[in-house]
């Protein structure tokens, strides 16, 4: 199949939003806050939304399927996809964001079993209110690339 076996990164279960915290299910039931959530102190601050499916999105325009009649077509419809999830509820934490990347590309990550399928490229869509990369993720980026793998940032 196209999508290879991938990795759920975030630490956190209820940031998750999945009932567990690092697992080997990166399906993501969505990133919404309710308001009950908002009020009970846990994500005090984050904006009550519903779930952005950016991932889901992302992964689409890269590798929908082609001439198949349905919906759109992805620009790499052939190439083998890893979905690791790293942002939940509220974000995410970089530390999670960082140990994703080095999983990813094959790297050992303290807890997890080793990747054994890791990325020739790992393309990630963050935001931040940094202008510079922060030491943390540029650590993890700098590692991936000497493991081989090209590392592609939107902010």
């Amino acid at each position: 199949g196209r999508f290879l076996p991938g990795y759920d990164m975030i630490s956190d279960s209820q940031i998750a939003n999945d009932g567990g915290g690092r697992d080997a299910d990166p399906s993501d039931p969505g990133d919404w806050i309710t308001s009950a959530e908002n009020a009970s102190g846990y994500f005090a601050g984050c904006p009550v939304r519903n779930s952005s499916w950016h991932g889901t999105h992302v992964a689409g325009t890269v590798g929908a399927a082609t001439n198949n009649g349905i919906g759109v077509s992805g620009i790499n419809w052939v190439s083998p996809m890893i979905a690791v999830r790293v942002l939940g509820k509220c974000g995410g934490s970089s530390a999670d964001i960082a140990d994703a990347i080095r999983w990813a590309a094959g790297l050992p990550v303290a807890g997890t079993p080793l990747n054994a399928n890791p990325a020739d490229v790992i393309n990630m869509s963050l935001s931040g209110s940094s202008a510079t990369c922060p030491t943390t993720y540029q650590n993890a980026i700098n590692d991936a690339r000497a493991a081989g793998t090209v590392v592609v940032v939107a902010a």
